[in-house]
């Protein structure tokens, strides 16, 4: 049994981003900028830098992912690498760039977190939970590298473990992960909605093993269907 307590933690700063916080950007002009900077200096590693996410905001893709492969080549930062390995994973959608990225920091959390998401989405329940348990109990990175949100360290990965529970059908320990998360984000709205909605998950789930325990008690086949007769159609029908 996984222990979640665990990955609690009782010392979470809570952040209240405002919304307008980072202005908008041209996304044209940065293209611009960018393609300045690489007349000025071609071989920079900068301009690569600049090129990728100019085209990352017009959302051209494919040129993004070949600035972002430009830029680790010619990166002499590991720091600078680790964040691009992390967003090659995201734009490329491969798993190879979060494990190079791993492999560069293997203390930081982000990219186990990023590996637990996209195993999920593959159904990889048991990966992705090990995943995301490490990042979990891996220390936050500080400040000399870019955190681009800082709910990304609690908030989303406990999200993600949530869910995995869920469509594991381990709603004891979904619950609980979802009571810490209203602990911690109590006027956070999608808990809020999930916490209702999950509610009637958790106590058909709880009625269902009181209704197969006492299904199991019973020998009689016409009393057996007098029983499943009264039952409600909820529990009938859960898997």
């Amino acid at each position: 049994n996984r222990a979640i307590e665990s990955y609690f933690r009782k010392e979470i700063e809570v952040l209240h981003l405002t919304t307008g916080e980072r202005a908008e950007t041209n996304a044209k002009r940065n293209l611009e900028i960018a393609e300045a900077s690489l007349k000025d200096q071609p071989t920079e590693a900068k301009s690569y830098y600049l090129m990728a996410n100019a085209n990352w905001g017009l959302g051209k893709i494919d040129k993004a992912i070949e600035w972002f492969k430009k830029f680790v080549k010619a990166s002499g930062s590991d720091e600078e690498k680790y964040q691009a390995y992390i967003t090659l994973g995201d734009l490329a959608d491969s798993r190879d760039y979060f494990y190079k990225a791993m492999e560069l920091r293997p203390s930081y959390p982000g990219a186990y977190f990023k590996l637990g998401e996209s195993l999920r989405k593959d159904r990889r329940f048991e990966q992705a939970l090990n995943f995301t348990e490490i990042g979990l109990q891996l220390p936050k990175p500080d400040m000399t590298i870019i955190v681009h949100n800082p709910r990304d360290y609690d908030y989303n990965p406990l999200m993600i473990m949530m869910d995995i529970y869920l469509e594991m059908g381990e709603y004891q320990k979904a619950m609980k992960i979802l009571e810490e998360l209203k602990r911690l984000f109590p006027k956070d709205k999608r808990i809020q909605d999930k916490f209702k909605a999950f509610g009637e998950v958790f106590n058909i789930s709880k009625q269902v093993e009181k209704a197969t325990s006492e299904i199991l008690q019973i020998k009689d086949k016409e009393k057996l269907k007098k029983y499943f007769d009264k039952m409600d159609s909820k529990i009938r029908q859960h898997p």
